[in-house]
């Protein structure tokens, strides 16, 4: 029996200002902790165990196992208290629980392909669909992250977790009859998985967006939930609203854009008016001006002429 001490902390990686709750779990011998107020970022976790296991009772550290939701930070038991750590000693692992699932595709971490990877902001996901990344951004901070810093997370497969359920491919190889009757509706977990690890890789960007692809998924998921009930796989209904909102939506940011290319092109065409009548009054100034003033040429000599004339006819 363990006892449930719980403990709060400060992030201080990517997380300015922001608390997360701490459940410690200690082997009743060893009695309590003390308050310790303790930060902690990437490269402190094991100073972290190191100081809380300095601030247990009893002659012999015990297991710890720090729970920080689907995460386990655990120590491995019987370290002295009364002599410091070396600094190459395992003494933390990241794990996650069997249950916990990638953010992306929602599939657990099973293989080899989809084993737990977190990255510098401290989300998790599976290395598929890191792969998959187009751009080297969370999926779901958008925070940009460099493929050196991608680090390994252990799964715990200790932990208690719900029993896997068989793949339809594995049932069907064992129970060929059941291949054609689609018994109980095995084959509808798998294929909504499937749909949304499509949608997922079209929104990420794993795969090229085209308007052919986006509406054929569309309407493979259309006939997939509307023979399915309606309070069934709502993650992917959800998933294909959002996906069908978004194609909406971007299909009238094209018309606006139409429109709007439309309309510069009609302004460029008025400007281009414009300058040309500009053009022409400008001349027409000039020619005027040049006329006025051959106009005052011709009347000067005409009057000196007129002049002369009257001087002479005097005489």
């Amino acid at each position: 029996m363990f006892r449930l001490i719980y403990l709060r902390f400060s992030v201080s990686r990517n997380l300015e200002d922001a608390f997360l709750e701490g459940k410690l779990l200690v082997h009743p011998e060893h009695g309590g902790l003390e308050p310790l107020a303790c930060t902690v970022t990437g490269s402190d976790l094991r100073s972290l165990l190191g100081s809380l296991q300095l601030h247990l009772k009893g002659p012999k550290a015990c297991p710890l196992s720090l729970v920080l939701g689907d995460f386990i930070l655990s120590v491995p038991p019987l370290i002295p208290t009364h002599s410091p750590l070396p600094l190459d000693f395992p003494t933390t692992m990241l794990v996650v629980h069997p249950a916990s699932t990638c953010d992306v595709c929602l599939e657990g971490y099973t293989n080899s392909e989809n084993l737990p990877y977190s990255i510098a902001c401290g989300h998790v996901f599976c290395l598929r669909c890191l792969h998959s990344l187009r751009q080297h951004n969370c999926p779901l901070c958008r925070s940009p992250f460099d493929s050196a810093d991608v680090r390994k997370i252990h799964v715990d497969r200790n932990a208690q977790s719900p029993r896997r359920t068989p793949s339809p491919q594995r049932i069907v190889e064992k129970h060929p009859e059941m291949q054609s009757s689609n018994a109980l509706g095995l084959f509808d977990v798998s294929q909504a998985s499937q749909l949304q690890q499509r949608v997922s890789e079209l929104v990420l960007g794993a795969i090229p967006i085209s308007k052919s692809r986006v509406r054929e998924l569309l309407q493979e998921c259309q006939i997939f939930l509307g023979s399915e009930p309606a309070d069934a796989h709502t993650i992917l209904r959800s998933s294909f609203l959002l996906l069908y909102r978004f194609t909406e939506l971007q299909s009238r940011y094209l018309e606006l854009e139409d429109s709007n290319f439309e309309l510069r092109s009609d302004l460029n065409r008025n400007k281009q008016v414009q300058q040309d009548w500009e053009r022409k009054y400008k001349d027409l100034q000039r020619s005027r001006t040049r006329d006025q003033e051959s106009a005052r040429a011709v009347e000067a000599s005409l009057r000196e002429r007129l002049r002369i004339e009257e001087l002479e006819w005097q005489r």
